[in-house]
């Protein structure tokens, strides 16, 4: 009898650390702010979770290097706008774990198109 109940406890911690909830599907009609995006702010946050377990100096998947402003904006004006919202060339959909919200991928598009400033 306990063994059951310890297989229910850890099946419902296991439930319950599956859900995934963001912003965008909680509340959809929340305003996507793009205006004056930053680097340190805005964007380098979203790399750091999203991206560096990939591709940080020590983890160079495919070739790329996000760590740091200077590495970003190397990738900022070419592809990487194109990778997190339509890959084509053969190039795979980034993050692999899904789609980043689109509020997100708006703000990243933003921040290029604002200069891609170190800010």
């Amino acid at each position: 009898m306990m063994r059951n109940i310890k297989y229910l406890v850890v099946l419902l911690l296991v439930n319950q650390s599956c859900v995934y909830q963001n912003a965008e599907d909680l509340y959809p009609n929340s305003s996507c702010d793009t205006l004056n995006m930053s680097f340190v702010r805005d964007v380098y946050p979203v790399i750091q979770v999203q991206c560096n377990s990939c591709h940080d100096a020590a983890n160079q998947f495919g070739g790329v290097n996000l760590e740091g402003y200077e590495n970003v904006k190397q990738y900022a004006f070419g592809s990487m706008t194109t990778t997190i919202n339509q890959p084509t060339g053969g190039r795979l959909a980034m993050p692999p774990s899904g789609k980043m919200p689109d509020c997100t991928v708006k703000k990243i598009t933003a921040w290029v198109n604002q200069g891609a400033k170190d800010n």
